[in-house]
């Protein structure tokens, strides 16, 4: 896989006009990669919940035992007014989400 940099550096050499190259090619990279990484960024549960109750991507802790002490997970689910729902059969304590964005 791809790091950020690396993306961003093909993209700008793809879309880069002959005028001004480097300036331009600067620029095209930078947008990319700022780009990119605001949509890597989880929100926190406590700075924001979604709006409406589709499905979300979370990041969370699990609040029973599991096996090799797996702690963290990520899943699947939706936030209702009565809590959080998640495709698991155990309960998620959600710490953070972001949207799914099926193109």
């Amino acid at each position: 896989m791809k790091t950020t940099n690396q993306a961003a550096t093909e993209w700008a050499h793809a879309n880069c006009y002959p005028k001004n190259k480097e300036m331009f090619f600067k620029m095209l990279h930078r947008t990319y990669k700022r780009g990119a990484e605001f949509a890597q960024q989880w929100i926190s549960v406590e700075k924001e919940l979604p709006e409406d109750t589709k499905p979300v991507i979370v990041k969370g802790i699990i609040k029973r035992e599991m096996p090799k002490n797996i702690k963290e997970i990520c899943a699947i689910g939706q936030f209702y007014k009565s809590g959080f729902i998640s495709n698991t059969y155990f309960e998620v304590i959600p710490t953070h989400w972001r949207p799914i964005e099926i193109k």
